[in-house]
């Protein structure tokens, strides 16, 4: 994984905001404090995806616990949004050549900020709370007092009395809070220090969604302490510049760019630039000269190498990769499965663009060969970036099929260790379908078709080949309707469905559909474009 790398890790961003907004203390009751650390600094390899979003899940039930279902959904949005905005931002900013203070100072300027500034505009218009002036900026925990107190019509002092009593904290821990100090001894539940803060035991309890909104703006306070107390100027600065109304995603993109392109050129550069095409020139023609490319590569190694600035890591993945496809060219498998990963590692949360390129080709090079655990890596990476839809699904043998053929292409004539459907099948019979007594008597054992590309059972091949009347002999002699193909999603269902469609033939559909079939075969998405029969 990189070292250095200036845009927010939203791994590292959730373990911060479970830390700081504290939840930390119930993730370890539940037994998952070392998996927010492991997730926070990827060193469960394919599971980081998988162990964030366990953690998303658990913190946002624990909000809605305490306050409510319209907070925990306003919370689990404004992190998605989050998410996506900070996989924005690595996917298109190389931020290899601003890797230093200056790179952080204007990351947390055009970028954290902003984000910061908008959640708090976004949470005041979700729900009713504290005004946006200089004392929550100053001190969230005093401005959230004052509100609080406020509004359910208790004297402040009588309010923090009531408070401290019930986290016993003396009066001088008090006094740190409201000047702006970390909240470390307020934590989560926060329901019963809003219901103990708001009325006394014996008083009449305060309604419900009273107490929901004062809970929900406490763990805001709490969480907005927890910032440095410079950050949380620079948030007070930015909104009373008015520079809030005119931020954009797509402009803090561009200027990170512009720096990034700015303080891109040098020596280095213009020494590595020509290389870099002469490389990726020989190995797109289909003979390798195999002399010229590993000269090439070696001659832009020696040059990465008597670098000492920002640009070496940059060029180095770049080198990783390049010299990962040559490997993959010539097939040095063992090779090439290192340099990809060395080439990840480089690139990660730190190349903007070629992450998704090297990602992508490493993936499709890992399923090609047959490494999975590989494979499941860039899998679980290709999610963390934002290539693929959150929620990660599983690497499954439909989406191995759909990789599989990618691999074919990008590595050709190389042929994939997965089943890879040819473009056509070609079946050669004498005579009309009949049903032999083999298939009779093992109506579901899957068989190889197009030199093992492909693989149906009889009675699917009934379905797309044969009649009615056959397809109920094969029932009849247990045929299965429930039996798929895995690596394909394809059963009886969804070939007679493909019948039906195709020849105007509904018959066997209809026939099928009149069984007792199971939700899962009804629901069973089929094909490299994960087709649904049914939805039921």
């Amino acid at each position: 994984m990189s070292d250095g790398t200036i845009i927010p890790n939203p791994a590292k961003v959730l373990r911060e905001l479970v830390t700081g907004a504290g939840f930390r203390s119930a993730i370890f009751k539940k037994g998952h404090d070392k998996d927010l650390d492991d997730m926070a600094i990827e060193s469960r390899g394919s599971s980081t995806c998988d162990l964030m979003m366990e953690l998303e899940h658990m913190l946002f039930k624990f909000v809605e616990k305490d306050c409510g279902r319209n907070f925990s959904e306003f919370c689990r949005w404004s992190w998605s949004k989050a998410r996506e905005t900070l996989q924005a931002v690595s996917q298109h900013v190389d931020t290899s050549t601003m890797a230093d203070q200056q790179g952080k100072d204007l990351v947390r300027r055009v970028l954290v900020v902003p984000m910061l500034s908008s959640f708090f505009s976004a949470a005041s218009n979700a729900l009713r709370g504290p005004e946006d002036n200089s004392r929550w900026w100053d001190s969230p925990f005093s401005a959230w007092v004052n509100w609080a107190s406020a509004w359910i019509g208790v004297p402040k002092s009588e309010f923090l009395d009531r408070l401290a009593n019930h986290v016993d904290v003396d009066q001088r821990t008090v006094e740190r809070w409201q000047k702006g100090a970390p909240l470390g001894l307020l934590s989560y539940p926060y329901r019963k220090v809003a219901v103990a803060a708001s009325c006394e035991e014996h008083e009449p309890q305060t309604d419900s969604s009273t107490i929901d909104q004062i809970t929900a703006w406490l763990i805001l306070a709490v969480s907005f302490q927890s910032l440095p107390s410079d950050l949380r100027q620079a948030v007070k600065s930015y909104r009373e510049s008015g520079r809030r109304l005119n931020w954009t995603l797509g402009a803090a993109i561009n200027e990170l760019g512009k720096s990034a392109a700015s303080r891109g050129q040098g020596p280095l550069f213009e020494e590595m630039a020509p290389l870099v095409r002469q490389i990726t020139e020989l190995l797109s023609e289909p003979e390798l000269d195999h002399s010229a490319v590993q000269e090439a590569l070696s001659e832009l190694q020696v040059s990465i190498s008597r670098d000492a600035g920002l640009l070496r890591r940059g060029c180095q993945f770049t080198h990783d990769w390049l010299a990962a496809r040559f490997a993959a060219r010539t097939g040095k498998e063992a090779k090439a499965l290192d340099l990809y990963k060395a080439a990840v590692d480089g690139v990660w949360w730190y190349g903007g663009q070629a992450q998704t390129r090297i990602i992508r080709e490493a993936l499709l090079y890992a399923i090609g060969v047959g490494d999975k655990v590989a494979a499941e890596w860039y899998w679980d990476k290709a999610f963390l970036l934002g290539l693929n839809e959150w929620p990660k699904r599983p690497l499954d043998d439909q989406e191995l099929r759909r990789l599989a053929m990618g691999f074919e292409r990008e590595f050709f004539p190389q042929k994939a260790k997965v089943r890879v459907p040819p473009p056509f099948e070609v079946i050669h019979r004498d005579g009309p379908f009949a049903l032999t007594r083999q298939q009779l008597a093992n109506p579901n054992r899957k068989a190889k078709f197009a030199e093992g590309r492909t693989r149906r059972t009889p009675l699917m091949e009934a379905v797309q080949q044969g009649t009615v009347e056959e397809v109920r002999r094969l029932l009849d002699a247990r045929g299965n309707p429930d039996e798929f193909i895995p690596e394909s999603g394809q059963g009886p269902l969804s070939l007679a469905m493909d019948r039906a469609c195709n020849r105007k033939d509904p018959t066997i559909m209809e026939h099928l559909l009149s069984l007792d079939l199971s939700r899962e075969t009804v629901n069973r998405r089929f094909s490299t474009q994960r087709e649904t029969p049914l939805k039921l």
